[in-house]
């Protein structure tokens, strides 16, 4: 059964001991929804788009994208773009390797990718199992649902 997720590639940002959700002024968004249409692992069997922010008023164009939106079977699908962040990650700039997470939504979960581990894809597919089953449970790490750019109702997994 194919589902929708949401993926932002973003820096995340400590304010005092909660982490914020930052920025995305690489365009990192934009350059790994393109590694997932490319990627053999992602591109089979998903759908990928790039959705961008509305224009701002006065402009005839929108702003940088915003969330990558893919719409896959769950588990084969979320198990690959972990490895491929992971390796997006690596593909960096030296110093700018350890600053982009990857936030992943699906419903009302929430879930916080450092760094393509595959604890990271373990646990990323435990949160969504969890959800498909109605339940979750925070995720510490995770940016809250009352960061500056979170979306209404989600809620933190591990």
């Amino acid at each position: 059964m194919a589902t929708q997720l949401r993926i932002t590639i973003t820096q995340i940002h400590t304010d005092g001991d909660r982490p914020r959700v930052g920025r995305d002024p690489a365009g990192w968004t934009d350059e790994f929804a393109d590694w997932l249409r490319k990627d053999p692992r992602t591109r089979h069997g998903a759908t990928v788009s790039k959705e961008r922010t509305a224009p701002a008023a006065g402009t005839m164009s929108g702003g940088l994208v915003d969330h990558i939106n893919a719409v896959a079977t769950v588990g084969s699908f979320a198990a690959a773009a972990v490895a491929l962040y992971r390796d997006f990650r690596r593909s960096l700039p030296r110093g700018t390797q350890h600053d982009p997470h990857m936030i992943v939504e699906y419903g009302g979960a929430r879930v916080l990718i450092r760094e393509g581990t595959p604890e990271d894809a373990a646990r990323l597919l435990r949160a969504l199992e969890r959800e498909d089953e109605g339940g979750t449970q925070d995720d510490p790490g995770a940016p809250r649902p009352d960061a500056p750019s979170a979306r209404d109702g989600a809620r933190d997994t591990a």
